[in-house]
């Protein structure tokens, strides 16, 4: 069980998007919401900082996959978003045989 947060982005983290992914900026802009709000996988490697989590979903009209990767301080009752790409299928695939990434049951 988790509490709800409005995730905030920094400009700081739309430039590293920017620098990392340019072609993908506003691809990864328009649908972190939905991503966000309605995930398909949700994955953490525990070997990494146990404060982030990655949402994953297929968005936009080809249902690309995206990836927003979410850190959650609990002190200051805060989320902000650190990164955001798209993922291909293979990469997904190889994270749930791993563990590190779980889809979403929804319930009945």
């Amino acid at each position: 069980m988790g509490r709800q947060r409005t995730a905030r982005i920094s400009n700081r983290r739309i430039g590293h998007i920017a620098a990392r992914h340019p072609r993908w900026l506003v691809f990864c802009l328009s649908h972190m919401p939905e991503v966000l709000a309605n995930p398909e996988h949700v994955g953490f490697r525990p070997a990494s900082d146990p404060r982030r989590v990655e949402f994953v979903r297929s968005v936009g009209s080809d249902r690309r996959l995206l990836l927003v990767s979410v850190k959650f301080l609990d002190a200051e009752d805060e989320a902000w978003v650190s990164s955001a790409h798209p993922l291909k299928e293979r990469y997904l695939t190889r994270r749930l045989r791993a563990g590190t990434m779980q889809p979403v049951s929804r319930g009945p």
